[in-house]
């Protein structure tokens, strides 16, 4: 619902339209937003829209979790939720789904959001950005890709980058670098067009270990873990498995899994398979890092990117044939490392 002048409405005018008969008691703030074909702006109804928030004002933080759906217009309203907030906003419709978008309020009654999917299953989408950092300059050789996708770009000496092959719709980006802290930025792809993104990243801090709240099973099964391990041929290490190697370096974890070896490569190591589906000899490994792919481009980078006590899970397909479709790489019939971060698992699992 747009108002008369086809801009977003109101507090006032989308309380009145979404929130009827006391909709907004449980508090005073709404997200209104409108959801969209990616490729042809076409509003779409009947998606799904799925909240999961936690009120920051409240003594108790309590995860909330509220859902609705668009109406035939593309618009929808979640109504009752506190004036501060923090949580994330995902749109389905059938098998398509935006990633998880962050959102949050400080004191606001009216947020507005925009959301887009990519009903045609095409990946004809260009992103061009540039990575720096904060009020500095570019930031060279940094991974930049997209959850879901496959591609992975490398920014160049004044931090651009171009990912091409891209679905579109609502998408989330990832930049990575040894010595800073992941990033991840929201953008919203088109195949008319390419988009643009600013990407600015933030020296790495040494924060304490995440600590893995119970068994995380919630949130292993939310990410599909839990069914991949009993369906399929794969090979997993668990929460409880990595508490108990007790691993210094991350490629510990990684020693004794069949079809994969690691390799000292001059003051790094580097992780190789030990077998490939064209039985050539090339050693290569996709690997996966939250849905997003994560290239080692030189020895030792798994372990200067990631720590042990970082990693919640892993899956391990020794070959090609063994991995899921959603982890396929087109060109690289490879064996397959998938990690899933404490942090990740822990906005999964509340």
């Amino acid at each position: 619902m747009a108002n008369a002048q086809g801009a977003a409405p109101s507090y006032e005018e989308a309380k009145a339209r979404f929130c009827a008969r006391g909709g907004a008691s449980n508090g005073p703030a709404i997200i209104f937003g409108r959801v969209l074909d990616a490729d042809t702006d076409a509003p779409l109804g009947g998606v799904n829209l799925s909240l999961v928030y936690t009120d920051s004002s409240a003594s108790l933080r309590t995860e909330r979790v509220r859902r609705t759906r668009s109406l035939d217009d593309g618009s929808f309203a979640i109504c009752g939720i506190a004036d501060r907030y923090a949580g994330t906003i995902q749109a389905t419709r059938g098998a398509v789904s935006t990633p998880e978008l962050p959102v949050a309020a400080n004191n606001e009654l009216l947020s507005t959001i925009m959301l887009s999917l990519n009903l045609s299953g095409t990946n004809k989408s260009v992103l061009r950005g540039h990575v720096t950092v904060k009020r500095g300059p570019g930031v060279a050789g940094a991974q930049v890709a997209v959850q879901g996708a496959t591609s992975i770009a490398v920014t160049g000496a004044d931090g651009a980058f171009t990912l091409s092959d891209l679905p579109s719709g609502t998408q989330a980006v990832v930049v990575r670098k040894i010595g800073f802290a992941p990033a991840t930025v929201s953008v919203q792809l088109s195949s008319r067009k390419p988009a643009d993104v600013s990407v600015v990243m933030s020296e790495a801090q040494m924060l304490a270990a995440v600590k893995v709240v119970g068994k995380l099973d919630d949130a292993l099964h939310a990410v599909g873990f839990d069914s991949r391990r009993h369906s399929s041929s794969g090979h997993f290490i668990t929460p409880e498995d990595i508490e108990r190697r007790n691993p210094m370096m991350f490629t510990d974890l990684l020693q004794t899994i069949p079809g994969f070896r690691v390799t000292n490569v001059g003051m790094g190591r580097m992780l190789q398979s030990t077998r490939t589906a064209s039985g050539t000899t090339d050693g290569c490994v996709n690997i996966f890092v939250d849905r997003a792919p994560f290239a080692q481009m030189t020895p030792g980078d798994l372990d200067d990117a990631f720590r042990p006590a970082d990693i919640g899970a892993i899956e391990a397909y020794p070959s090609a044939t063994d991995a899921p479709a959603e982890f396929h790489v087109n060109g690289h019939a490879c064996a397959t490392i998938v990690m899933w971060t404490k942090t990740r698992l822990a906005k999964k699992g509340g």
